[in-house]
């Protein structure tokens, strides 16, 4: 493989930096034998380092899926998305080390554990990875990306409507983010303030030609007035240049609490990996930064858990991970937690259930209802993870973990 067909391919998820291609190039040297990544029973020794405390255990459970169902092709830097409570989840994008980006849309009925193939009633999706995609209501929103084999990084606004199946370009208003992808975006919670309105936050990302960002903007999206134009609005939230975020992408947005939205994992404008976790208070628009000294990584999956932040994955500088850590208050830290395969009968053993080490991979926080119990109307919350890629092959497989089973 020629050196820079090997870039142009790993651009599609690591997006600009050297770093990227860097990670690409020692998991493909790792086959060599020439890099140290740990795997199989070293990936677990090094996962529970001496000084890293187990805290919790967690359940995971690789879903099982209908084999007759159409699944999505290996990918990373997809993005997963569910539609309301309990609702159909949607892959939407992508793309493989091959440097083939993709514009397709598949959803999964965790009722049926099948894929669907999704096939537009109008419009379409042109290929990229490194979007982002949130939900409101019926409607999911894509922002950005890159199509490596175009060599374009968008900052286009496409919206999917999933009762009619439809794709079309958003009308946009206000100072637009430049072109972007490995941004990090969520949806703002509802307040007195949304009810006509709700917004969409996104903070960093990178681009070929400006590298990573600090920029943080608002999409402001009616929500009954299909006919008005969506508004962008560039932020500057107060406070010091000190407790300002350093540019980064490749990292992950969570809903720390009905009031503030924390921002964990990612790499720098220089390429490596930030030491620290922003939070930014939504009320105030301040920032807060948290040193994290032994736990920082890029390229993970991250989400809410019965309140609790988990991630799963990612590139740590040595290696392709494959552990699930746990932010714990107390520490103020990210803590190693022990993942347990689920069984049947509501019971999680204390071994290591067969989830391969990942970067490039996508997730999200879902709600779903207990396998074990089909006729009960609680559900449940759980970090759901799609594909990605690890130093031997791209992944298609989905995990969920969980609290329990």
């Amino acid at each position: 493989m020629k050196r820079e067909e090997s870039r142009k391919r790993w651009k599609c998820i690591f997006g600009s930096f050297d770093l990227g291609l860097a990670v690409a190039w020692s998991a493909v040297a790792a086959l060599r034998g020439h890099f140290g990544l740990c795997s199989g029973d070293d990936q677990v020794a090094a996962d529970m380092a001496p000084n890293q405390e187990v805290a919790t255990v967690y359940a995971a459970e690789s879903v099982a899926m209908d084999d007759s169902a159409l699944k999505p092709a290996k990918r990373g830097g997809a993005t997963l998305t569910q539609v309301g409570e309990g609702g159909l989840i949607y892959l939407i994008g992508g793309a493989n080390r091959e440097g083939a980006s993709f514009g397709d849309v598949h959803c999964f009925d965790f009722e049926t554990r099948a894929w669907k193939f999704v096939i537009p009633s109008s419009g379409s999706l042109s290929p990229r990875s490194g979007h982002s995609a949130v939900a409101i209501g019926s409607k999911i929103y894509v922002f950005g990306g890159f199509d490596v084999a175009a060599g374009a990084t968008f900052n286009d606004v496409n919206v999917f409507d999933t009762r009619t199946l439809s794709w079309y370009e958003a009308a946009v208003e206000g100072e637009e983010p430049r072109p972007r992808n490995a941004h990090a975006a969520i949806i703002l919670p509802e307040d007195d303030d949304s009810r006509e309105t709700r917004r969409m936050l996104v903070h960093g990302g990178s681009s070929l030609e400006v590298g990573a960002s600090d920029e943080l903007f608002l999409l402001h999206v009616p929500v009954h007035d299909v006919d008005t134009a969506l508004r962008w609005e560039k932020l500057s939230p107060d406070g010091e240049r000190t407790s300002v975020p350093e540019a980064r992408e490749l990292h992950s947005a969570l809903l720390q609490s009905e009031s503030a939205i924390c921002f964990v994992g990612g790499r720098n404008f220089d390429g490596k990996i930030c030491t620290d976790m922003a939070t930014l208070d939504i009320k105030s628009w301040t920032w807060q930064l948290m040193p994290i000294c032994e736990w920082n990584r890029c390229s993970l999956a991250a989400g809410v858990i019965d309140g609790a932040l988990v991630s799963f994955g990612g590139w740590d500088v040595g290696r392709i991970c494959g552990d699930c850590c746990h932010y714990s208050d107390e520490e103020e830290s990210w803590i190693h937690a022990t993942l347990a395969e689920c069984k049947t009968g509501n019971q999680t053993e204390p071994a290591m259930p067969e989830v391969p080490e990942r970067f490039g991979h996508c997730g999200t926080t879902i709600t779903v209802q207990p396998s074990n119990q089909p006729n009960a109307k609680a559900t449940r919350q759980g970090l759901l993870i799609f594909g990605g890629m690890n130093a031997q092959s791209d992944l298609d497989d989905l995990v969920l973990i969980m609290t329990s089973c």
